[in-house]
């Protein structure tokens, strides 16, 4: 669902599953802009949290031109707190995301 590659990098990676929806679209404060909020559970990593740990991804867009191919991720932000409000520490997070990832494909867990 979301995606993010970096002309440096050339990788992307996406938290949420296909069907996923955001939970919340509005315009940004500059004319052209959008936001778009998504959220995902992902396993948690230790004791210092709850068993399940929030993910909030804040993307902000813009159209360049009319054309709507033309879409570009102008900023994105990602918080991260336990069932209880807890926020992880960003080193944490970090490892959340590389547990959750591979091959910039949320795991499935499923077993076979």
């Amino acid at each position: 669902c979301v995606a993010i590659e970096t002309k440096e990098i050339k990788r992307a990676g996406s938290l949420f599953t296909p069907g996923c929806k955001p939970v919340e679209v509005k315009p940004a404060a500059i004319p052209g802009r959008v936001k778009v909020v998504f959220e995902t559970l992902l396993p948690s990593l230790c004791n210092l949290y709850t068993q399940m740990i929030k993910c909030r991804t804040k993307v902000e867009c813009k159209w360049e031109g009319d054309a709507e191919d033309k879409f570009c991720v102008r900023h994105v932000s990602s918080t991260f707190k336990d069932m209880n409000g807890k926020r992880v520490w960003d080193r944490h997070a970090a490892i959340i995301i590389l547990n959750a990832i591979v091959n910039g494909e949320r795991k499935n867990n499923k077993q076979n």
